[in-house]
């Protein structure tokens, strides 16, 4: 039976990693210097940056000495021929070979995270699990679906960091400090008489394990070692990881509900979600290695974490402001990426690659370049086109060609190498590789497809037929086994999005891809391509290659702005933008460049009497949407503001509802607030997608709320039924709540988050505050600049809503500051139902650090004890 010490009470234990070189530092040299014996690493934990584990290549200083001692008892002497020198009798000396015990390594570190699992690589909390489910929604094989439900059940029966902090809590933890040497034994080259087990314990692993109670290595060990009372080092992983583990509960519970759904993450939440992994990794383990250097400098996470032990947080990739009201915001518009390729850096590559394959993080990247490259694209790429969504459908396929470079120099490589392998290692190879270098009169062409030779169309056209549907198999061009197919698709998915904001409109979305496709095979000079060797064989091999050069009839691609109908469309539309009069869609120009159509007097095209025509509409209805045509005033702020509102919410649907997972405040004085931090959500209600009928039933219904000479205003008066008008618009969204939260009303009791009614429970604004609030909203859209869009639907609607529309490019998105006070208007503040709503200027653009420690400041949160 093991013996058990009495009166003993388990204690947790970490190393001084301030002190920890006195345990394996050497003897002075003739200078008086002392280096370190052995190299060692730490591996700070908890980021407390001065206690946590070391490792070691050998063993620490003071273990030499009787390591030595022990090895001389069992080392033999050398063969016995010269076991003597030659020196006199009496000074005759044993003269002995190598080592027979010698050290390996040493390592110290607390056994808590050994009670969770055996190894590392069991360890959930350093698997990136959480972020493993962000980015698996968009996986395109079955295993890789698989995989990605495996772990959203594992994340919903638990979060990692909470099943280990479950595994550690309660008395009793193990919390030893456990101190390991390795070495190996020679047993062969032992003296034959202690080649057995029973000498091998009594004279080697015995006296090794009396060296650890010797003073001479006990008293450094007990002055290097910091004790804590008992139970306290569970706590001390769960308080100094709060903040880091908080922010993923936040992001969990936000994006639970789209992953069920099976929507598809934005890149830049995963890879922020992936960093804030890598930093509790980095809490468990202390290891550099879990860090991605390169985007967590410029997060400040690694920085933080290696200069002050602490994780900080930039301001430039999450919006503080937002984060103090429980709103994750994550931003997007300035992601770091790499000078030369402009490609986004990710900290999430290689898990991605373990979890669903290379070819599925090859199409995340290429996803997540393409939509930065609005703001990213490099100025020597495709600088004559003048028409930014054709520039940029360019450049998409460009990055989605550059894989397939890869793809064709993997295959080209891996087959030559095979074939050589076996003539470069034969009896004869160095009368082959000296044949190879002399020069010898040969003809080097590419053997021709049977195809002959086809346009780049004919190249573009099949990339595009493939990437419409699933595929059986992979036909040419597409390389079996290769990244191209799915980083393909998602680059001709993202260039149809582009292709509904190109000029003209009506362009053909085939043509227009099938273009872009042409161009950028053209500007990366494409001239030949591998094939099969037959029309019955679809795998590509090495030696047969298809010529691109011939003619496209007609020519390949023909750039819109060069051409003669082109220039005449262009024209048209100058004259048309300018004339206050002409017709304009708010659609085309949406909110990014209103500022262009604000002295238009005219409602729009989209603005049509016809979406509210059908079965059953009371006649009064019909008529008050009549009046707003025909009555309809670009010079009167409210039919400006209802117009622009009208056009907010067509960018916002179908998320045009009001979030009810917040109790509402019970105070009129927080009403505001509440309402800034409603989310916008979408329902299942027909006819709430279109945006068309929103511009024109928003405006209609603001107007005629307003304007007391309407037909709603005088049937309200005289207490007529408004039951059908009312029912027709709330069941699209349009109610007066809408009219608080685009701030065109204050609500006034808790009814108007219900049945609301007019001028009893939500109050209109009065005349003057209207016009105030007009003159902010069309300064900051003509002054502005690139954010005045952004800008002005923040003054109006608040942050939720302006993030939905800067998704979609309804706004040029920016991030928030974390300084609140700070606005946009050098003027006075107006008196808003919105008092929370900030604005911002460009001057405030740069970033701020905040460290970590300060979301302990937020609702919810609590403070470190």
């Amino acid at each position: 039976m093991r013996r058990r010490p009495l009166r003993f009470s388990k204690c947790g234990a970490l190393i001084d990693l301030e002190r920890i070189h006195e345990l394996f530092q050497g003897s002075e040299d003739a200078h008086g210097h002392v280096q370190n014996e052995a190299p060692f690493w730490v591996y700070p934990l908890a980021y407390s940056r001065k206690m946590g584990n070391v490792k070691s290549s050998s063993v620490m200083s003071n273990f030499h000495l009787r390591l030595n001692q022990i090895d001389l008892d069992i080392r033999p002497p050398v063969d016995e021929d010269a076991v003597y020198t030659d020196d006199e009798d009496d000074d005759m000396q044993i003269i002995r070979g190598a080592p027979v015990l010698r050290p390996l390594g040493s390592q110290i570190y607390n056994s808590l995270s050994h009670c969770v699992h055996n190894e590392a690589k069991f360890h959930a909390v350093q698997l990136g699990l959480v972020m493993s489910a962000f980015a698996g929604s968009s996986a395109a094989t079955a295993s890789g679906r698989h995989h990605w439900q495996r772990r959203l059940r594992f994340c919903d029966g638990g979060l990692p960091h909470v099943r280990f902090n479950q595994k550690i809590s309660g008395p009793g933890q193990p919390q030893a400090l456990r101190f390991e040497n390795t070495y190996t034994l020679d047993v062969f080259r032992m003296k034959p008489q202690h080649q057995n087990g029973s000498m091998i314990y009594e004279h080697i692993m015995c006296p090794l394990l009396k060296s650890w109670s010797h003073p001479s290595v006990l008293e450094p060990i007990q002055d290097a070692m910091v004790i804590f009372c008992p139970d306290i080092i569970p706590d001390l992983f769960k308080y100094a990881s709060y903040p880091i583990t908080a922010l993923i509960n936040l992001f969990w519970k936000k994006f639970n509900g789209r992953l069920r759904a099976g929507s598809v993450i934005d890149p830049c939440t995963v890879e922020f979600v992936s960093m804030l992994e890598c930093t509790l990794n980095y809490a468990h383990t202390g290891n550099t290695a879990v860090l991605c250097k390169k985007l967590m400098d410029c997060s400040w996470f690694s920085l933080g974490l290696l200069e002050d032990g602490f994780p900080a947080l930039s301001d430039a990739f999450i919006a503080l402001g937002a984060l103090s009201m429980e709103q994750l915001v994550v931003c997007g518009d300035n992601w770091p990426v790499e000078s030369r390729t402009c490609r986004p850096l990710t900290s999430s590559r290689r898990s991605q690659q373990l979890m669903y394959g290379k070819a599925h993080y090859k199409a995340y990247e290429a996803c997540f370049t393409i939509r930065l490259a609005i703001d990213n694209i490099p100025q020597d790429r495709y600088s004559s086109i003048q028409d930014m969504p054709f520039r940029l459908s360019c450049y998409a396929a460009e990055i989605a060609l550059k894989v397939y470079f890869n793809d064709v120099k993997d295959l080209v490589n891996s087959t030559i190498q095979l074939l050589l392998k076996p003539v470069l290692s034969g009896d004869d190879r160095l009368a082959k590789r000296t044949a190879i270098v002399d020069h010898t009169p040969a003809t080097f062409e590419l053997t021709s497809s049977y195809l002959g030779r086809q346009p780049v169309t004919f190249f573009a056209d099949l990339i595009l037929k493939q990437c419409d549907g699933p595929q059986a198999t992979r036909k040419p061009p597409f390389i079996k086994g290769g990244d191209f197919l799915p980083v393909a698709r998602v680059a001709v998915h993202e260039i149809c999005s582009f292709a509904s904001h190109a000029r003209p409109p009506s362009v053909h979305t085939n043509k227009f891809v099938l273009d872009a496709i042409t161009t950028a095979c053209e500007a990366l000079k494409i001239n030949h391509v591998p094939w099969s060797c037959g029309p019955r064989s679809t795998t590509i091999i090495h030696d047969v290659w298809l010529n691109l050069g011939a003619k496209a009839q007609p020519p390949s691609t023909l750039f819109r702005q060069h051409s003669n109908s082109s220039i005449a469309i262009q024209t048209s539309q100058a004259m048309q933008a300018s004339d206050p009069r002409a017709d304009w869609s708010a659609l085309n120009v949406q909110l990014i460049s209103f500022h262009t159509v604000l002295h238009k007097v005219n409602l729009p095209v989209e603005w049509n009497v016809s979406h509210i025509h059908g079965n059953g509409v009371p006649e009064y209805i019909v008529k008050a949407y009549q009046d707003v045509q025909s009555s309809y005033n670009a010079n009167n702020p409210l039919h400006h503001l209802a117009l622009i509102a009208s056009i907010i919410c067509a960018g916002l649907i179908p998320d045009i509802f009001p979030s009810s997972d917040k109790e509402t405040p019970h105070m009129p004085s927080l009403f505001a607030d509440h309402l800034h931090s409603l989310d916008w959500v979408s329902r299942n209600r027909k006819g709430a997608s279109e945006a068309g009928p929103f511009i024109t039933m928003v405006s209609s219904f603001i107007i005629n709320m307003y304007d007391v000479d309407s037909r709603i205003s005088l049937r309200t008066k005289s207490q007529l039924d408004l039951k059908a008008w009312f029912n027709k618009h709330t069941a699209k969204g349009i109610t007066l709540l809408l009219l608080c939260r685009l701030g065109l009303a204050t609500a006034a009791t808790r009814s108007a988050f219900r049945s609301a009614k007019w001028k009893t429970d939500v109050m209109p604004l009065s005349e003057s505050l209207i016009s105030q609030k007009y003159a902010e909203v069309v300064r900051l859209l003509r002054s502005g600049g690139r954010y005045g869009s952004f800008d002005a639907v923040c003054f109006l609607a608040g942050f939720p809503a302006v993030i939905i529309l800067a998704k979609k490019n309804y706004v040029s998105p920016r991030a928030l500051p974390s300084h609140l006070n700070s606005r946009l208007s050098s003027q006075p503040p107006l008196t808003s139902t919105h008092p929370s709503i900030v604005s911002v200027n460009e001057q405030d653009d740069d970033s701020t650090i905040s460290p970590i420690s300060l979301l302990n400041s937020s609702k919810g949160l609590v403070h470190f004890k």
